[in-house]
């Protein structure tokens, strides 16, 4: 394909059973992808499965020395690599095996495209107050991809954008450092960097989000 996809994971707690298979995903034929685990826990145990697909080669792992924020750590990832397109993943998704098989081929279709939106599905409502926050749209843009063709940001939970689409753009560390805003204003700049273009949705790149919102201690 002869692309090229960075994969960017912040983390605060290193689930072994989400990040071993976002870190096996499939590799699309011909693309190089690179794996970047940011750890924002300096006193972060790693499992030995998910140490053991740490090679240095394609799949990284940095530790943050302090607890940074999660915009400060996404910003680590953007800067480790140098790939043609950043992907943006929560570490506590469900993958399908071709995810960076549907992404490579979107870029392929579309390759001065700002980025594309997947879907994240949510868990079902179980209790009144999260029919609630549903029916308020608050959780609407995890599942823009289904309802538009573009738009004009998305969640951080599954999201790939061109490198050079940011340039110099970055998340801002205003923002608390649990997260919260920091992914509106970026995907906004970028947008705007960019002829405020639209990203396209996606919607058969599809991911499980078991929890909601990765969280994080501030």
């Amino acid at each position: 394909m002869g692309i090229s996809i960075d994969v960017v994971i912040p983390s605060f707690r290193l689930i072994e059973h989400y990040l071993v298979p976002i870190l096996q995903l499939e590799r699309p034929a011909g693309a190089r992808v690179r794996f970047y685990l940011l750890s924002d826990n300096p006193e972060v145990a790693v499992a030995p499965a998910i140490a053991a697909l740490v090679n240095d080669k394609d799949v990284f792992l940095e530790v943050n020395p302090q607890n940074m924020g999660a915009a400060y750590t996404r910003n680590r990832g953007i800067d480790s690599g140098i790939g043609d397109w950043v992907l943006f993943l929560d570490d506590d998704i469900t993958v399908p095996a071709d995810l960076l098989n549907i992404y490579a081929r979107a870029a392929e279709r579309s390759p001065h495209a700002t980025g594309f939106i997947g879907l994240v599905r949510l868990p079902p409502p179980g209790k009144p107050f999260s029919d609630a926050i549903l029916a308020s749209g608050s959780m609407d843009i995890f599942s823009i991809a289904l309802h538009r063709k573009d738009f004009a940001w998305g969640a951080t939970a599954n999201i790939m954008v061109r490198r050079s689409a940011i340039g110099q753009i970055r998340f801002s560390e205003v923002y608390p450092k649990s997260g919260g805003g920091e992914d509106v204003d970026f995907f906004l700049k970028v947008r705007a960097a960019n002829d405020y273009q639209n990203y396209l949705t996606l919607p058969e790149a599809a991911v499980n989000h078991p929890g909601g919102k990765m969280k994080r201690p501030t």
